[in-house]
């Protein structure tokens, strides 16, 4: 693949994030192209569920996570800066919150990047949350994202609590919250360990 084939990926994608917003298409104002609406109004609707494996050989399958895990999913890839920079942001809450019940699941996006890329990433950087590469779009389709990085955070029941193109400043208080919603058996089983 010569180098203008390489960046044609990623180029179409900044220019889709930036004009995505302006034409009022983000922001939970639009849809995606997914069975999942990238709207508002899928607050408290139970998210679509998925399973994948992470970069480590990991098998993590939402449902699963269900009634004992709040869980962060975040949807990035290796090129983007905005996506980078929530990488040590997402690490200190996995570590702060890990204990209490909290799951960050970066979703690596298929676009621009492989396995190789994200395992390189990965490796010049300290991150303590799980990875996973949705290699075929599929995940990413199903929940409908059209730009990254992008978050979704679900509460203990399995649905939509918040998403959005940013981390929420208050987004520790919106985790807090969910986590006190947890019974008291599974953070406890969580700090354990």
């Amino acid at each position: 693949m010569n180098r203008r084939n390489h960046l044609a990926a990623p180029i179409s994608i900044l220019l889709i994030s930036i004009w995505l917003p302006a034409a009022g298409m983000a922001g939970g104002t639009g849809t995606g192209a997914g069975e999942w609406d990238v709207a508002a109004k899928n607050l408290g609707k139970l998210v679509p569920d998925f399973t994948l494996k992470t970069i480590d050989g990991e098998v993590k399958h939402l449902a699963e996570m269900r009634g004992n895990k709040v869980v962060l999913v975040v949807l990035w890839a290796v090129w983007c800066p905005p996506c980078i920079e929530e990488v040590p942001i997402l690490t200190a809450l996995q570590n702060k919150y890990r204990d209490r019940g909290l799951e960050v699941l970066g979703l690596g996006v298929p676009y621009g990047q492989n396995e190789k890329a994200i395992r390189g990433f990965m490796k010049r950087n300290e991150v303590s949350y799980s990875i996973l590469f949705d290699e075929n779009d599929e995940v990413t389709s199903k929940l409908g994202a059209i730009y990254v990085p992008y978050s979704y955070l679900i509460a203990p029941d399995g649905t939509l609590a918040y998403e959005g193109s940013e981390l929420p400043p208050d987004l520790e208080r919106r985790i807090e919250t969910l986590l006190d919603k947890l019974p008291a058996s599974v953070t406890t089983a969580s700090a354990r360990g």
